[in-house]
């Protein structure tokens, strides 16, 4: 499959001037001084996405996402490094890239076409679709300065899929738009992928990542630190940014350093061995080897059970049925304020349910060395048929923020079945009947004002 992006050793240097009179001085300097400062806004990175990919791009606000998609679109140019892209780009950037604000809204739709090399006649023929798109009415023949941030994204949205792209660039602009509009631009990607479209999406949302990413790409400092299936990207993710610290940056470092060497079963498993910890989670029922585990161990999970309302253990529940999940909690060190956490993932990663004490204003004694607690989840399965997995966490409130102590996502394979041919994930148990009438010859009981 040939790719539809190449992007090799690409870095990005800006010169930072304290003082605006800083640049005139260097200008006007005999001996070359330089009176900048450098800021790296990428470090030597190096991808490629296949024709027919959808990517996702992950990363902390100022890691270089935009700045890399500035440059594949071909709005900016690197500092150093080689870009290729095979067919036509379109893309929706940062608000306030791409369109006049002293334009309209149909005189922005021009401009914007005409920039990609369409004429004003093949413009015409789009226009409608465009248009309709947007659905933002009479706001077409405004100035794009009046418009709220909904607007201007619903408009740049409609302009960017209506010209038949081969490349489609999305950068976190959905999550601007109202529900309805973000759900059109979902199927609107999702007839790109069909078609074979190249996509590259920037979320914040990591279920929004997992739901249409084959693959994506994590970025911090300017640097690519993983590359690989969303899911197990995602996870690293989540790590390095719940997680922190020393620790983290080391493994981050090791990782772009090494990406060949980034498989790995947990991210504390180094520190499990050298401290001796048991770990009975591994002998135990549909336990998950590929489960991602990590937290700085001040207690951990030492064992868990799933059963029946009946106390009977099982392996799969059925549609609808209130299970029993419990996990034993082993202290090590003092953890005054604990938070305990259980979570239901679909297969490709995208929470479908989570509930922890915290949320549910339950008190918490403190854990002491050597305290062992058992924490019960009661939930009812009301998920279609299908495969899941458990994830259970011990956290430690503080004032700025939950610390990971011992947080062990897709813990436990949860099989689903089937009790009936519902389809989706959540099963709402409808309940169906036909009757003949019309609506109108009805009486619904309205709340009096």
């Amino acid at each position: 499959m040939d790719n539809a992006i190449t992007v090799k050793d690409v870095s990005k240097v800006y010169h930072i001037y304290d003082n605006p009179k800083d640049k005139l001085k260097e200008v006007l300097s005999w001996s070359g001084k330089k009176y900048y400062r450098e800021f790296h806004a990428l470090h030597g990175v190096s991808l490629d996405v296949k024709r027919g990919e959808t990517l996702g791009i992950i990363g902390r606000n100022g890691s270089g996402k935009s700045t890399l998609l500035k440059i594949i679109c071909g709005i900016m140019k690197p500092t150093s490094g080689e870009i290729k892209t095979l067919g036509r780009i379109s893309a929706i950037l940062e608000l306030g890239t791409g369109f006049n604000p002293l334009f309209t809204g149909r005189e922005n739709v021009y401009l914007s076409g005409a920039l990609m090399g369409f004429t004003k006649e093949e413009m015409d023929e789009r226009y409608p679709a465009i248009e309709s798109f947007a659905d933002i009415g009479s706001f077409i023949d405004q100035h794009v300065r009046t418009y709220s941030s909904g607007m201007y994204v619903r408009l740049a949205f409609a302009c960017a899929v209506n010209v038949d792209p081969d490349i489609l660039v999305v950068d976190e602009a959905i999550s601007v738009g109202d529900v309805f509009f973000a759900s059109k631009c979902f199927r609107k990607m999702n007839e790109f992928q069909e078609q074979g479209k190249t996509i590259i999406i920037v979320s914040h949302s990591t279920d929004t990542i997992q739901r249409n990413c084959e693959r994506t790409a994590f970025l911090d400092g300017g640097r690519l630190l993983r590359l690989g299936e969303s899911k197990d990207v995602v996870n690293f993710y989540l790590e390095r940014t719940l997680l922190g610290g020393e620790k983290a940056a080391t493994q981050a470092e090791e990782t772009a350093a090494s990406p060949k060497k980034t498989k790995k079963k947990d991210a504390v498993a180094e520190d499990i061995d050298k401290l001796n910890i048991p770990d009975n989670c591994e002998s135990r029922p549909n336990y998950n080897k590929n489960e991602f585990r990590y937290g700085n161990l001040n207690a951990y999970i030492n064992n868990y059970s799933m059963t029946d309302k009946e106390g009977r253990e099982v392996f799969s529940v059925s549609s609808g049925e209130t299970m029993s999940f419990k996990f034993e909690v082993v202290f090590r060190e003092l953890v005054e304020q604990p938070v305990y956490g259980f979570a239901i993932k679909t297969k490709e990663g995208v929470a479908v349910y989570g509930i922890n004490t915290l949320f549910e204003g339950i008190k918490v004694k403190p854990g002491k060395p050597g305290d062992k607690v058992i924490v019960e989840f009661k939930p009812t399965i009301n998920l279609v048929a299908g495969d899941y997995f458990i994830t259970a966490g011990v956290a430690e409130l503080s004032k700025e923020s939950a610390l990971p102590v011992d947080r062990r996502y897709d813990l436990v394979l949860l099989h689903v079945s089937p009790v009936n041919k519902s389809f989706g994930v959540a099963d709402l148990f409808s309940k169906v009947d036909v009757h003949s009438g019309s609506l109108s010859d009805e009486k619904f009981v309205r709340e009096k004002s």
